[in-house]
């Protein structure tokens, strides 16, 4: 199972305390900005840098960096940096209002800094999911029911409008789908514009709930990080994060994952999952062509296709 960088702290540090030669430790005060720096020290004593893990490409693109640290005592810490304002301050909403309902699934989010867009997050145990274990899918739809669960469903008023920010990316990259692919696709968002009443309640969402984001430990307990994509969202955007790739994929993924949920889904969630993840891929196409990150416009065209043979085939 490919390890997770959020996990590997640990093992580190227990080498390092078991006497084991490691690398020489990279230098914090040459890594962190000055204020970046200034700030961490002020509320972690004596904090060592252990490393700082390879970020995707799109994290790259979009000016995110996680470092793994240290403190005087061998706590295991990691120091978010995000720059996207609106993506700090969801990811700090979740771990202050939800993920506290759920103690010990998440890690824990004690110092956040506003001005300087950080945040201080407990390492938690366990290795990242390699989404091949159906027993994770099951796991994680029980996490996620509870998650969902964390504050009482809000009516969903607002219309959706993802459909408009396409025809925009549209413009921007006329040729980044072909016609006919992209007509096909912005005809299924369009149904989640015309019908609201799929997407009749809001809840609490991790809006990127996918393997890469689950920890598994020895145990078998299944623990969730990364919320930079949370918010008051319809249950459907879980859902879709999910039949956008492992329920296509994986046979048996979506019933293990509904076992743990609770419930089947009905016809308008279903409806609407196959709308979302309609705009996931053009999404990921137009993104992708505008951060220049290529494995999001394979992924993009790959699920597309995928969607249209399973449009043809029902």
């Amino acid at each position: 199972m490919r390890g997770s960088p959020w996990a590997s702290i640990g093992t580190r540090l227990a080498r390092r305390t078991a006497g084991h030669a490691t690398a020489p430790e990279p230098d914090i005060g040459a890594t962190l900005p000055p204020p970046v720096l200034s700030w961490v020290r002020s509320v972690l004593p004596h904090p060592d840098l252990v490393a700082t893990p390879p970020q995707t490409q799109m994290a790259s693109a979009r000016g995110r960096v996680v470092h793994e640290l240290a403190d005087h005592r061998g706590q295991a810490w990691y120091l978010k940096i995000e720059p996207r304002v609106r993506a700090w301050e969801r990811e700090v909403h979740a771990y202050r209002q939800w993920a506290t309902a759920m103690p010990g699934l998440t890690p824990a989010m004690p110092f956040a800094q506003r001005e300087l867009q950080t945040m201080l997050l407990t390492a938690v145990p366990g290795e990242a999911s390699s989404g091949r274990d159906l027993d994770h899918h099951r796991r994680a739809g029980s996490w996620l029911r509870h998650f969902h669960g964390a504050e009482p469903p809000r009516t969903h008023r607002a219309p959706f409008t993802g459909g408009r920010r396409l025809d925009r990316m549209r413009q921007r990259h006329p040729h980044a789908v072909q016609d006919a692919e992209f007509e096909f696709a912005r005809g299924a968002v369009a149904l989640l514009e015309r019908r609201p009443e799929l997407e009749p309640l809001l809840v609490p969402g991790h809006g990127d709930f996918r393997p890469h984001n689950w920890l598994v430990d020895g145990a078998g307990l299944l623990r969730v990080i990364d919320f930079g994509d949370s918010g008051l969202h319809p249950p459907t955007r879980d859902f879709a994060a999910l039949a956008y790739g492992w329920w296509q994929r994986l046979p048996g993924a979506k019933d293990a994952f509904l076992a743990g949920y609770g419930r089947e889904l009905t016809q308008e969630e279903e409806q609407a999952v196959f709308a979302r993840s309609c705009h996931r891929a053009l999404w990921d196409i137009f993104e992708g062509h505008r951060l220049g990150v290529r494995p999001s416009i394979r992924r993009g065209r790959r699920r597309l296709r995928a969607l249209v043979d399973s449009a043809h085939e029902g």
